[in-house]
């Protein structure tokens, strides 16, 4: 019995050894693969900084009111750029803002808090951290997205300094709000979002190029007869570098 089972398991017996070498061999290949992988991404950082004033005036049978907002704010943001001419990466980063605001005005009678007011809004060095994404659908630029659910800077807090005659403005700027990216339009690349802000940027900024852009860039006015007349002005320059 000892002989015949030997014999009905001698012929598997190489085929056990085929398997081994196999599954050897496959581990090897992808360890040898790995490498490759990785060699088809490189690291690129893009550092940002943005510098902006808004300025916002209304004239109504309500009130007559003017927001100045002179801004800046930082930060950098490193991805894994594959070779491939579309992708979507995502990664995180920390923006760091100051800025020095005044709201002022007088409000009518018939509204809360009639006649004169004036708020005044400082920030320095003030932190976020933002959830970021790197887009390309192939053309000749990419988005860079930033992204904090609970807003950008804060309005109140370390840093931050906020000085009203009464309650109007006490809870932060009116217009170009620092939780809003100093922006007032939310209308960013067809989407609704005090959030998430877009920046367009040229496609060289991957190879290690330099470029500016305008963000936020809002200029306009509205006129409604008998109801109000609106003007607004927020330019920033965004420059983004090599990080």
């Amino acid at each position: 019995m000892t002989t015949r089972a030997t014999r009905l398991l001698s012929p598997r017996t190489p085929v056990v050894g085929l398997v081994a070498l196999a599954s050897f061999a496959a581990l090897a290949a992808g360890s040898a693969a790995a490498p490759a992988r990785h060699a088809a991404t490189h690291k690129v950082t893009i550092a940002l900084s943005d510098a902006g004033i808004g300025n916002w005036s209304d004239i109504s049978n309500t009130e007559k009111t003017s927001v100045a907002m002179k801004y800046d704010w930082k930060g950098s943001a490193t991805f894994a750029v594959p070779a491939t001419k579309t992708f979507s990466l995502k990664g995180t980063a920390t923006l760091v803002g100051n800025w020095t605001g005044d709201y002022h005005g007088t409000r009518f009678e018939g509204q809360p808090y009639p006649g004169d007011f004036r708020c005044s809004y400082t920030g320095a060095s003030v932190r976020v951290r933002v959830v970021t994404q790197l887009i390309s659908t192939g053309g000749k630029t990419v988005d860079l997205v930033v992204n904090n659910d609970h807003g950008f800077f804060a309005v109140k807090g370390a840093g931050v300094k906020t000085d009203c005659t009464n309650a109007i403005g006490a809870d932060g700027p009116p217009h170009f709000s620092p939780s809003w990216l100093f922006r007032d339009s939310f209308n960013d690349h067809n989407r609704l979002s005090s959030s998430t802000a877009f920046m367009t940027l040229p496609r060289s900024v991957l190879s290690g190029a330099t470029a500016t852009t305008r963000f936020p860039n809002e200029v306009g006015s509205s006129t409604v007869t008998l109801t109000a007349e609106l003007k607004w002005h927020n330019v920033g320059r965004l420059t983004a570098t090599p990080g």
